[in-house]
């Protein structure tokens, strides 16, 4: 577990089975299963990442039981709608920058920037 000093900024990938955790700005990576009992872990982990934003995007509804473990716990959580990556990334506006994949490994890192 890697402690920030500074707030940090989060995304959370969100599939059926795992929640793939990255921080904007660093190294960090973690992953836990998308269910109930792993939550606490989770928690704990974001917790010590002092986040100003944890950021998830919407999956068809497999989002919400993490969602309202992180907000009950006090977490600055967000669910965004899964066009938003279009918006940052120029597709939306018509034209094509470089992939910010290409840049940040983890997919949701590009929202952060």
């Amino acid at each position: 577990m890697s402690k920030k000093k500074s707030k940090s900024f989060i995304g959370i990938d969100v599939s059926k089975r795992l929640l793939e955790v990255a921080a904007y700005e660093s190294d960090y990576q973690f992953r836990c299963a998308n269910k109930a009992s792993a939550f606490a872990e989770l928690i704990a982990e974001l917790i010590a990442l002092r986040p100003a934003l944890i950021v998830l995007e919407a999956t068809g509804g497999l989002e919400i039981t993490v969602t309202a473990a992180l907000h009950a716990a006090g977490l600055p959580v967000v669910v965004i709608n899964p066009r938003a990556p279009d918006i940052f990334n120029g597709r939306f506006l018509g034209f094509r920058c470089a992939p910010l994949q290409a840049l940040c490994p983890h997919p949701l890192r590009g929202l952060l920037m």
